[in-house]
């Protein structure tokens, strides 16, 4: 698109100059493609800009609405996972109570990770609004700056620029870019931030009940060790018992064959 339009201005260049008819130097003609090809590819870097910027806000929206139906299939799996405390717990209360609090803090850690991840773009973006506030030659520190973000009209900035230059103005421009990205993110923290009490609450809540089923599964995994061992022993009992039991038969029946013998000889004899 932009270099459709490019191409028509060179159109519109030319006849307006007369050159089609009347020719126009060949220096000059070079130097307006030099400056539209730059103009296009700068125009190309706003596009990206432009297509970022909206993929990053598909992408917080993306997360929010995860987020809250993650939320929700939690809550179920909740409700699922209670159990009727004048009743005994059985085996399969404990793993879905399990399940649930494992996946619970799974959750918990990813959003922290998310969480942080949008503070950590936030100091950035406003390292950077300082930054291009000293260029513009605005004295500026850290609590100014902060309190400048807290405004959500990005021409609160427009007077702390002093110095109307161009580099001023392409300053104040990115300015602002960076204080709009700031002001969706507080939004998009503020959203989030109920959510993360919930998600506290509930860890802290089933705390003791994790550490009960870990202790009930480490019991478990013992007794199965042991009752392991203890089949083993017996297998091994087994075994000996019924070696020893086949020599004595071996045993009994070689007493058997000589006393026969002894007793034919004997007889023999008679």
């Amino acid at each position: 698109m932009t270099r459709d339009r490019l191409a028509e201005l060179r159109v519109r260049y030319q006849v307006a100059n007369g050159v089609a008819s009347k020719g126009e130097p060949a220096e000059n003609v070079e130097i307006l493609d030099s400056f539209l090809d730059k103009v296009n590819s700068t125009a190309k870097l706003v596009d990206e800009i432009s297509m970022t910027s909206s993929r990053l806000d598909e992408y917080m929206r993306n997360v929010k609405n995860l987020s809250l139906r993650v939320g929700k299939e939690l809550k179920a799996l909740e409700e699922s996972a209670k159990t009727d405390h004048l009743l005994p717990s059985t085996g399969i209360d404990r793993i879905k109570a399990y399940q649930h609090s494992a996946l619970l803090k799974k959750f918990q850690t990813v959003m922290k990770d998310y969480n942080r991840s949008q503070l950590e773009y936030r100091d950035k973006c406003k390292s950077r609004i300082k930054l291009q506030l000293q260029v513009a030659g605005a004295d500026v520190n850290d609590e100014k700056v902060e309190d400048m973000l807290e405004s959500t009209n990005p021409c609160v900035f427009t007077d702390a620029v002093l110095e109307q230059t161009t580099a001023a103005k392409k300053s104040l421009i990115e300015i602002e870019a960076r204080h709009a990205d700031i002001i969706k993110l507080e939004k998009s923290i503020e959203e989030m931030r109920e959510m993360f009490a919930q998600i506290a609450l509930l860890v802290d809540q089933q705390g003791d009940l994790i550490d009960n089923i870990e202790h009930n599964v480490g019991m478990a995994v013992d007794r199965v060790e042991a009752a392991k061992a203890s089949v083993e022993k017996a297998v091994k009992t087994q075994k000996s018992a019924r070696k020893k039991k086949i020599i004595c038969y071996i045993i009994l029946g070689v007493l058997i064959l000589i006393l026969i013998t002894t007793v034919a000889s004997l007889l023999g004899l008679t």
